[in-house]
């Protein structure tokens, strides 16, 4: 992975599992500290990540 910001290639990436919908990528680079979000490739907002965690799990 790297970095949309600066181009490096040393990203943190975690798979985050959020209520019943598909999961998520965090992603964080080591050499800028820029962090962003993806589902299935495609980039997610914050405020979408925030809404998803704030739903509950309907088990």
């Amino acid at each position: 992975m790297r970095c949309p910001k600066c181009d490096a290639t040393d990203c943190i990436s975690i798979e985050i599992h959020l209520a019943s919908d598909d999961p998520l990528q965090f992603f964080s680079c080591r050499h800028c500290e820029a962090r962003w979000w993806q589902r299935d490739g495609e980039s997610v907002s914050l405020e979408e990540v925030l809404s998803l965690a704030a739903k509950k799990d309907p088990r």
